[in-house]
């Protein structure tokens, strides 16, 4: 199987199959090992792993958008999209640091990277509260 296959029969449900330097493990398919997931299946909606990593995941990537096009992708930027039940409480952890590390700060620029960083961890917490309800039920 080629890349293109892979991604065609992963957006078409396939749990298992290997191609290139792409393979599917159960609802994900990954980049070159378990360390870069692309995109994972969950509650008929797919995770997307838009974090970048090289010049060929980023092509990987594309193939599996590609092939995934009409269904629903949820974007997931730093987010572990294989642990996203844990993750709320990953970005909780992080708002709180980063809220000392806001008040700490002595420049305007470092000030607002901090509070536009806790912003985005705190709207992912929102959206994953709606994908994992039902889960911890």
């Amino acid at each position: 199987m080629n890349n293109d296959q892979i991604s065609e029969v992963f957006a078409k449900g396939q749990t298992t199959g290997t191609a290139n330097n792409m393979f599917i493990d159960g609802d994900t398919i990954y980049s070159y090992g378990r360390h870069f997931p692309i995109a994972r299946w969950y509650k008929g909606v797919v995770l997307f792993n838009p974090d970048g990593y090289s010049n060929t995941t980023a092509k990987h990537k594309g193939k599996v958008l590609y092939a995934l096009r009409g269904e629903t992708i949820v974007y997931l930027n730093d987010c572990d999209i294989r642990k996203i039940e844990s993750q709320q409480d990953t970005n909780s952890r992080e708002i709180e640091s980063l809220k000392g590390k806001t008040e700490r700060a002595r420049s305007d620029h470092i000030k607002t990277y901090y509070m536009a960083r806790i912003e985005d961890l705190k709207n992912q917490n929102t959206l994953l509260s709606g994908l994992v309800e039902g889960v911890r039920e």
